[in-house]
């Protein structure tokens, strides 16, 4: 009944700081000053302090002046379970100007994502460049597509233009953001917008050369316009565009200068080829002269896209083979990523600046190898850190010397590939993955768990093992030392298999913990020397 008046406008639940401040003041008698304390410590989830308020909560504290439940009436049991109500609550917490903020923008967000999808996703991907593949592969999903990039319609950022669909229907569809190409960059494209709106739009590449030749076009930029394929709609092939972009900018430089001195320098007609670009007239500004060449195969034009825009626009290597990479895979790459935290506190966001995935969780992901380097460890055997990309992104893999060796024949550039391992968690930062099998798209199997324990089992065998080795064990101060070395014990331990057994024992909780069997281990002199110089040398038995 005390909570009544304190939790019916929000039908019982606990839903705002304030109100675990006004809960202990009225309850346990805490001062204003001091259940701010409380409301700090929770939303900071600082586990001592709330530990110690606990016991002020329901005992009292005469020394602090404070109550407590039972003093006034309240059952100690009825009391730890208020406590542990707001305890879960902390978890997520808001106060209650703050609450009404984002319910405000929760409306106004959701409203606009349901009403105008295109234009929504389109400020998403200008306000979170880092999350444009996520994006993409959200609208496509719905249904919507994405357009390359154009010079006559693209905008320095993502844009919504209307097109016509293969039914003939006005729709909307969102434009690639010119500013989004490599080395071309916002100055230039704002300058190529404002040219456009000025004077119309371009008609050709030799068109374009001429009018923007001085300001700031350079060939590199261009190279990467057309390599991202904004020349596209002018009627060329990219292969073509290519090969002539020289020779265009070329004679573009020389037609300005013919412009500005208004005759035709004699001396530049020691090149042919110049001399022709820079005497052509205004309506030869029409034509490009372009040589008879086909188009790159898809292969080629799909990298040079990933080259130049950071990712597979009009396709994807993967797509042909999508059914089976989804059938076989349990995470993306974005489940690796590092989210920061959206709030200065850290209270409203909190989990955002996690990864979704837990430190040890066993996953399967699928996609093409994208960059390899191989390293040296002490004992000069080789590992290899490797980068797979799928639709939506890339994770780091770790390929330890016994993995390296099984599998080092699918370790190539372009490979597509399934690897299965365990999730190596790090803070403020994006997670890795440590590989425990590879496999080719051809043959999966042996990423499946049965044959890869059945495979491992074998290996284990074939040492000769004799009588069972006693277990490995590891002491830590306490469950946080064990969360924050997790990551780099179990990378330690699944460099060097076996079938010793691994324990961990958790001192200030007296709590003894054995590892799964995928991280049992021969216990090698150079594992041991490894886990005694981060542990401690009697930390590790």
């Amino acid at each position: 009944p005390m909570l009544e008046p304190i939790l019916n406008t929000t039908y019982g639940c606990i839903v705002y700081q304030e109100q675990v401040m006004q809960i202990v003041r009225d309850l346990a008698g805490y001062t204003m000053g001091r259940s701010d304390l409380v409301r700090r410590a929770m939303s900071k989830k600082k586990a001592d302090v709330m530990a110690k308020e606990r016991h002020n909560f329901v005992y009292g504290n005469p020394e602090e002046n404070v109550d407590g439940c039972v003093k006034r009436g309240i059952d100690p049991k009825v009391a730890e379970s208020i406590y542990d109500d707001m305890v879960d609550f902390a978890r997520y917490a808001f106060n209650k100007s703050h609450a009404a903020a984002y319910a405000v923008v929760a409306y106004e967000t959701g409203y606009l994502r349901y009403y105008y999808p295109v234009e929504f996703m389109a400020s998403m991907m200008n306000v979170y460049p880092g999350r444009v593949t996520e994006y993409i592969q959200q609208l496509r999903s719905e249904g919507y597509d994405l357009l390359p990039p154009d010079i006559n319609e693209s905008n320095t950022g993502f844009s919504v233009v209307v097109a016509t669909d293969a039914a003939g229907r006005k729709v909307k569809k969102i434009r690639y953001g010119l500013a989004s190409i490599k080395n071309v960059g916002e100055a230039l494209t704002d300058r190529i917008v404002e040219e456009r709106k000025k004077n119309g739009p371009f008609v050709s590449m030799t068109d374009f050369c001429r009018r923007m030749q001085e300001k700031d076009l350079n060939k590199r930029a261009l190279e990467n316009l057309i390599k991202a394929g904004s020349f596209d709609s002018m009627g060329g092939k990219r292969a073509q565009y290519l090969q002539a972009y020289s020779l265009i900018m070329s004679g573009a430089v020389q037609w300005q200068k013919n412009q500005m001195s208004g005759q035709l320098d004699i001396f530049a007609m020691d090149d042919p080829e110049d001399a022709q670009m820079g005497n052509l007239s205004e309506d030869d500004s029409r034509l490009d002269p372009l040589p008879n060449v086909e188009e790159f195969p898809e292969a080629l034009r799909l990298s040079f896209e990933k080259e130049v825009l950071g990712l597979y626009l009009s396709g994807h290597p993967l797509l042909s083979e999508e059914k089976l990479w989804r059938s076989k895979i349990t995470n993306i790459t974005t489940d690796f990523y590092y989210r920061e935290p959206s709030e200065e506190d850290g209270v409203a966001a909190e989990g955002e600046n996690e990864v979704t995935l837990q430190d040890g969780q066993e996953v399967v992901v699928g996609g093409l190898i994208t960059e390899i380097t191989v390293k040296s460890t002490k004992n000069n055997k080789l590992m290899a850190f490797i980068t797979v990309e799928d639709l939506y992104g890339t994770v780091e893999v770790l390929v330890f010397p016994n993995r390296y060796e099984e599998s080092k024949e699918l370790l190539k550039e372009d490979q597509k590939v399934f690897v299965r391992g365990r999730v190596s968690a790090e803070e403020e930062a994006s997670s890795k993955l440590i590989c425990d099998a590879i496999a080719s798209f051809e043959d999966p199997s042996p990423i499946e768990k049965r044959r890869f324990y059945a495979d491992r089992a074998e290996r284990v065998q074939g040492r000769g093992a004799g009588a069972k080795p006693k277990a490995l064990w590891l002491k830590l101060e306490g469950r946080e030392s064990w969360m924050n070395m997790q990551g780099r014990i179990c990378s330690l331990l699944a460099s060097d298999p076996g079938n010793r057994e691994v324990r961990i024992y958790l001192e200030k909780e007296n709590l003894r913990l054995r590892a799964p069997e995928c991280y049992n281990t021969a216990g090698s002199e150079e594992t041991i020397k490894a886990l005694k110089d981060l542990l401690g040398i009697k930390n590790v038995v």
